[in-house]
């Protein structure tokens, strides 16, 4: 069931065999899949109305929901500040400024991460800078003194972004 009291599927199994339906939310049946052995060996899909899609209504559909998605998600990503270079851009640059203390290096756990977190102003220069869960304040300094000085990302129109956080991977080596 949903959050909204709603069923949303509904299954029914003996011996790995039996059936599974998806409703919409209207209460009519979106799919519903027929397995045996606990194969599926057929599944029929239902427009919202209740009545049965066709192998190439249903392909169709799916076909247009990924269209879509993917719109949304170029969408997104075309409206998001960015910073120069792109995400490889941003890696670099963090890789090139952070400066680890030689004493952090020594006891550093392999496969170490520290969170980042922070905000762009207007101009696309970072402020709000945290470093989360993490304790070491050398490299806490180390950290925020490479954002104060990161060149400034291209806000896109954005007078104020964030918070972003970010996931540093830390190597010894």
């Amino acid at each position: 069931m949903g959050e909204d009291g709603q069923l949303r599927s509904k299954a029914f199994w003996i011996n790995n065999t039996g059936d599974e339906k998806w409703f919409y939310p209207n209460g009519n049946i979106y799919s519903v899949s027929y397995s045996k052995k606990g194969q599926i060996i057929s599944t029929k899909y239902y427009h919202e109305d209740g009545s049965e899609m066709t192998t190439k209504e249903f392909r169709a559909k799916e076909d247009k929901m990924k269209k879509e998605l993917q719109q949304m998600q170029s969408t997104v990503q075309e409206a998001q500040p960015y910073f120069p270079g792109g995400a490889a851009g941003f890696r670099s640059y963090m890789e090139h400024h952070v400066q680890f203390p030689a004493d952090f290096l020594k006891q550093l756990p392999l496969g170490e991460k520290i969170k980042i977190s922070f905000r762009l102003n207007q101009g696309g220069y970072a402020y709000d800078i945290k470093v989360l869960e993490f304790q070491n304040f050398d490299l806490q300094n180390a950290i925020i003194n490479a954002f104060k000085n990161m060149p400034a990302w291209n806000m896109k129109g954005y007078k104020d972004f964030g918070p972003v956080t970010y996931v540093l991977n830390v190597s010894r080596y």
